[in-house]
């Protein structure tokens, strides 16, 4: 009688740890898909904000080449310089924000370094970002 109840509690315990073992992969594969998604997902709005930025940027060009303001004019020269000075900060400040609030444990999924290369993995990951912004339904 007793091997019996061994082999019972054995049975128990082997299923009960594959399951928890399973269970576990499971979870945290799926805890990284969500987490590599937060970054397509954050990247795509970045690109969304630069978007916008260069819209008002084209606006206020046409305002002063409206006014007379040409190319080689120092205000027409100097809104540009400030207009890539400004994009080169965002997108700076985009990357140094995704970093620093992201927790040590998920580190190792960050990919990517620089503005540059988080392009490199948004076109990567394209598809996914298609379907945030509904660009794949047009």
């Amino acid at each position: 009688m007793l091997p019996v109840i061994v082999l019972a509690v054995g049975c128990f315990l082997l299923g009960w740890v594959s399951c928890t073992i399973i269970y576990f992969l499971r979870a945290t594969g799926i805890a990284i898909s969500i987490v590599k998604m937060s970054y397509v997902l954050y990247l795509t709005l970045m690109n969304r904000g630069i978007e916008i930025l260069n819209y008002a940027h084209i606006n206020r060009m046409s305002a002063l080449r409206a006014n007379n303001k040409l190319p080689g004019d120092p205000e027409y020269e100097s809104l540009k310089r400030s207009h890539e000075t400004m994009m080169e900060l965002y997108k700076q400040n985009c990357i140094f924000f995704l970093k620093t609030a992201h927790p040590d444990s998920f580190k190792s999924l960050l990919t990517f370094e620089d503005w540059s290369s988080a392009q490199v993995f948004l076109n990567n990951n394209k598809q996914l970002a298609y379907k945030f912004t509904k660009e794949g339904d047009k």
